[in-house]
């Protein structure tokens, strides 16, 4: 999984490590999740061309 970071010019790369969960326990805008592992958080944008 790949997803661009809103506030940093950086990617973070991770590995789908579960299935899809709707949680009630955490903020009420962040309901859909899946469990990520992280890789790597700090991949510089200016790296890659889309």
């Amino acid at each position: 999984m790949a997803l661009p970071l809103k506030y940093r010019s950086a990617i973070a790369i991770g590995k789908v490590v579960g299935t899809y969960q709707y949680r009630t326990d955490i903020a009420a805008n962040i309901r859909h999740t899946i469990p990520v592992e992280w890789i790597r958080t700090d991949i510089p944008l200016y790296k890659y061309k889309f």
